[in-house]
This record gives structure tokens, C-alpha cells and sequence, in this order.
């Protein structure tokens, strides 16, 4: 009795399993969901479509603050849409183990759908993430060497927040194409995407080290027998700027340094120092490794009283300056020709002169200023160029003149009614 029971149990249970594999062949099982979209007890059998939801991402990114942040894109907003055929929906089920259904949430993954979204919007959503807004992109600073008030000071990277957009998009782009293909993806981690910085302080230790070594160094400016100036600490590291992490002469504060000696120790305007050669010794001295030495060196001259000015002229930066009384009056852009062919050096006023013709082996022109100072008066000097539309800048290294400085002809004028014979005359590079 007990077997036959038994075995009539046995057939119950098989007809009871063979029902349930014939069922789930048309007809949802309990607790089956797609996409969030529950499917039994719907009547979705009678369709022949069915829409799953959108799924909703998680972005992790880095934030200001250095802490992890997470956002939502609900994908619904980017017009996200995913359609299931009822019938591959049908065929996903496990038919034969339908009965877990009964007990347990069963979510189809794996059924082949038509999905898609809108580009456009997707772009709208993800310029709202936090890493995307203008007022959270922070470049990347390079670990680099600063002077700091009187101080080397080597300044660690900052990575910051600078997010690579391109790269992020592709990888949001790619986790939608890989739900699309039936994956399941909950979360995306942007936090590798954002910029670093490319020198980091290790590369730059051993630069940082020998900058420190080069600016321990002393150099003394010999003004007389019995006056001197010593540059070292930190009136020696102000003496320069940083560039590219590489030390340079701050040629500003070199000017402002040459002009303050050149001040506090002038003498007349028939003895005072040559600030253009002490300047270009100091240069010298500031890019040379080791304690230096500068002597500086005087100007002494045979100017009548009366004359109180002189002139000088940079050819490396194509301009005249003419000073009164040590004061700057006016500055001018020349063209000269290159130095040397332009003679460097201290010289006076030999000639003055009004309408002159100017001539050589190819050339001839004439000029209606003329202030020669070579020792002839007739070979060296500055005058108008009618013939040029344009002075100072570069021009002298493609178009130079033959030796003599060219000015505008109204800034000649005005030198030509100042100087007189002696005025001196200090030409540097």
C-alpha cells in the first residue's frame, strides 16, 4: 500500500513538473522580470512586445574635496528605450527548473532586445555631472621650482580635477552598448579619466638640488680700493626668476640693482660708472658657477661743464636713451647693424652736421641730420633713414645698417638740438 502511494505520489509530482515546463512555454512564471518590468500576471502573453525601463547608472568621480562622489544618469532621460519580443522573452525562461520561480525574483538577462537612445540628451545629462561643470575643472599644476622670497622652494605636482571629456563619454557610450547587448551594468568609474600632472617633484629633485648648490655662491661687486658690495642669500636669489625650472637673471632687478649702484656712487657727469658693462659683467658673474668677482668701471671724461647728458644705445634692444642730469629724457628705436660692424665701447660727439650725403662702395644717401662719433666725425653716427618705414625690433638682423645707428628723422631732430661736441657716447650689446 505504502509503495503504491508512494508511486502514485511520484506520477502526481511528474505530471505536476510536465505541466509546469509545458506552461512556461507560454506563459510567464512567477516573479519573472526584465528590466525592472515584472512580467507575470499581466497578460503580457497576448502582446507581442514588451518595453523594458531604463536602467539608471552610478558615476564615480573624484571631486575638489579629494573624496569619491556619486551621481545618478537615469537613462530614461536620454531617451533610452528597449523593446523585448514576448516570444525570446518566453524562450529565456529555464523551463526546467520553472518550480525556483515559485520561491524567488527571476530576472531574464540574455534576451536579445531593440534598444537605443538619443545622443544629444545623453550629451545634456552628462555635462550636468559634477566633473563636467566649467567651475570644477582644475588644471593639473607640474611640480616646478619657485623663488619665494628670497627662498628656492621646490613646489610638489598638484593633479587637481581636469577630467579627459573625451574618454569619459566613450566609456559611458561603451557601458549603454554593452546593457544594449544584454549586460548588466549598475556603476561606472570615471575616476581614472582625469588629467595628471606631467613632472612630477622625483623628476626634478636632482635640478632642484643643483639650483640650490649654484645659489650658495658669493658675488662681490669691487666698486673702489676701499668699497665693495657682496650679493649672497637671499639679495643674490631675488637676482633671478625661474624658467622652465631652470634658473635665469631677472633682467629687470638686474637693471634696478646696476642703477641703484650706478646712483649711490656717481661722482659727476665727467666721472660715473659704465652701467652697461657692469650690468653684462654681473650677467656673467649670476651664470657662472662658483664665488665671482665684478670690478666696476669708471667713465671719466673731458665734457665741458656745461654739458650735462649723454647717450646710450642697446643693440640688443635697438633703442637710444638720451639722459640729462642722470634722468631719462627720451628713448627712440634705432636700426644699427650688428655689434662690432656697430662699434661697442665709449665714445663722445666729434661732429654735428646738418644736410649730408652719406656714400659708400654700392650706396649713396642723403641724410639731413648728422652726429658722427668716431675720432673723424665723418664715418660713425646717428642720423635719419627716410628710406626706412619702420625702427627698432629685429630689423637689424635682416636689414642692418652699414654701421651707423638709423632714427626716425623727428627723433634725430630732437638729439640733433640737445647734444653738443663731447657729449658722450656709450654703445653696448
Amino acid at each position: 500500500m505504502i509503495k503504491k502511494l508512494i508511486l502514485i505520489g511520484v506520477l502526481l509530482l511528474a505530471v505536476l513538473y510536465g505541466a509546469g515546463v509545458v506552461y512556461s512555454d507560454t506563459h510567464f512564471l512567477p516573479n519573472t522580470y526584465v528590466d525592472g518590468v515584472r512580467l507575470d500576471g499581466q497578460g503580457t502573453e497576448k502582446e507581442t512586445t514588451v518595453n523594458g525601463n531604463a536602467p539608471v547608472l552610478t558615476i564615480v568621480q573624484n571631486s575638489t574635496t579629494g573624496e569619491q562622489i556619486k551621481q545618478t544618469i537615469d537613462l530614461a532621460d536620454a531617451g533610452y528605450n528597449a523593446t523585448y519580443k514576448v516570444r525570446d522573452l518566453l524562450a529565456g525562461q529555464n523551463h526546467l527548473l520553472w518550480f525556483k520561480s515559485l520561491f524567488s525574483k527571476t530576472e531574464l538577462t540574455g534576451v536579445e532586445k531593440a534598444a537605443g537612445y538619443n545622443t544629444s540628451r545623453l550629451l545634456d545629462k552628462l555635462n550636468e555631472l559634477y566633473s563636467f561643470k566649467e567651475e570644477n575643472i582644475i588644471e593639473p599644476v607640474d611640480a616646478h621650482v619657485e623663488i619665494q622670497d628670497g627662498v628656492l622652494v621646490l613646489v610638489p605636482e598638484e593633479n587637481n580635477l581636469m577630467i579627459d571629456k573625451e574618454a569619459a563619454q566613450k566609456e559611458i557610450t561603451d557601458a549603454i552598448a554593452a546593457i544594449i547587448s544584454g549586460e548588466s551594468v549598475k556603476e561606472i568609474d570615471l575616476t581614472d579619466n582625469y588629467a595628471q600632472a606631467t613632472v612630477k617633484v622625483a623628476d626634478i629633485e636632482s635640478i632642484f638640488a643643483q639650483m640650490v648648490q649654484e645659489l650658495t655662491k658669493k658675488v662681490t661687486i669691487t666698486i673702489s680700493d676701499s668699497k665693495s658690495e657682496v650679493l649672497e642669500d637671499k639679495d643674490l636669489k631675488n637676482l633671478y626668476i625661474i624658467e622652465n625650472n631652470e634658473l635665469a637673471v631677472d633682467q629687470d632687478k638686474l637693471d634696478t640693482l646696476v642703477n641703484r649702484i650706478h646712483d649711490d656712487n656717481y661722482v659727476s657727469n665727467n666721472e660715473f660708472i659704465n652701467k652697461s658693462k657692469l650690468k653684462n659683467d654681473l650677467e656673467e658673474a649670476l651664470t657662472t658657477s662658483g664665488d665671482q668677482t665684478v670690478s666696476v668701471d669708471w667713465i671719466e671724461t673731458d665734457t665741458p661743464s656745461y654739458v650735462n647728458n649723454r647717450i646710450e644705445v642697446s643693440i640688443s634692444k635697438q633703442t637710444l636713451y638720451y639722459y640729462e642730469d642722470n634722468e631719462l629724457i627720451f628713448t627712440s628705436p634705432i636700426v644699427s647693424a650688428a655689434p662690432g660692424v656697430t662699434p661697442l665701447g665709449t665714445f663722445e660727439v666729434t661732429k654735428i652736421d646738418g644736410s649730408s650725403i652719406l656714400s659708400g662702395p654700392t650706396w649713396e644717401e642723403r641724410v639731413e641730420y648728422w652726429i658722427g662719433f668716431d675720432p673723424t666725425g665723418v664715418h660713425k653716427g646717428f642720423h635719419d633713414a627716410s628710406w626706412r618705414d619702420e625702427f627698432g625690433g629685429d630689423i637689424y638682423l635682416t636689414d642692418p645698417s652699414h654701421g651707423c645707428v638709423n632714427m626716425p628723422t623727428d627723433m634725430v631732430a630732437r638729439l640733433w638740438d640737445l647734444v653738443h661736441l663731447g657729449t658722450p657716447v656709450i654703445i653696448y650689446n
